[in-house]
């Protein structure tokens, strides 16, 4: 006796189960990487964010040097002189 439609039926199944077993491996392994990035993004803005927030902290518990710290950065990087100013008498 022969069963042409079972073996052809037989044939397509197979094909269709290793064909979605292949796709269910290829989304595994994309989401997977994806899920890497995120969560290597997620912990350098978690990083960041504590940095900052030390350095809030640390500017609060001594607001003088940090303040002398920046102004005198930026008496540095500009091009106006510091000396003392002479007034202009006409």
């Amino acid at each position: 006796m022969e069963r042409p439609w079972q073996d052809t039926m037989f044939f397509f199944l197979r094909n269709a189960m290793l064909y979605l077993l292949v796709v269910g491996v290829s989304v595994a392994i994309r989401m997977t990487g994806q899920w890497y990035r995120a969560e290597n993004i997620r912990k350098d803005l978690e990083r960041s964010r504590s940095e900052a927030e030390l350095q809030n902290l640390k500017s609060h518990l001594n607001p003088i040097s940090y303040s002398t710290r920046s102004t005198t950065s930026i008496r540095s990087s500009s091009s106006i002189p510091t000396g003392p100013s002479k007034r202009c008498t006409t």
